[in-house]
């Protein structure tokens, strides 16, 4: 099996280190924080430290490096259609 791209540069740990002193006391931190470890240790360790699967660690790190901090906050979910029909939403709004 081939070993897998470096998903992780000095470039894209430096950027981490430059946003980490934005979020300090969010969960923003740790994953910077697992960023910037990606640098040094396997992502299976740092993905292991963080309660995390190594696809997620790997999936923020790629969308830290094409979106940057962006790309780590979190995105608002899809809610269900509306199961009301519309004299129903008209006699519960009155």
């Amino acid at each position: 099996m081939s070993r897998p791209k470096q998903i992780i540069n000095r470039k894209l740990v430096l950027e981490a280190k430059k946003q980490l002193t934005r979020f300090e006391n969010h969960h923003m931190h740790l994953h910077l924080l697992a960023i910037i470890k990606a640098g040094d240790l396997a992502i299976t360790e740092i993905a292991h430290f963080f309660k995390v699967s190594r696809d997620t660690h790997t999936r923020r790190i790629n969308l830290f490096g094409k979106e940057g901090i962006k790309g780590l906050m979190d995105k608002p979910e899809g809610h269900d259609p509306s199961k009301l029909g519309e004299g129903y939403k008209r006699i519960s709004i009155r």
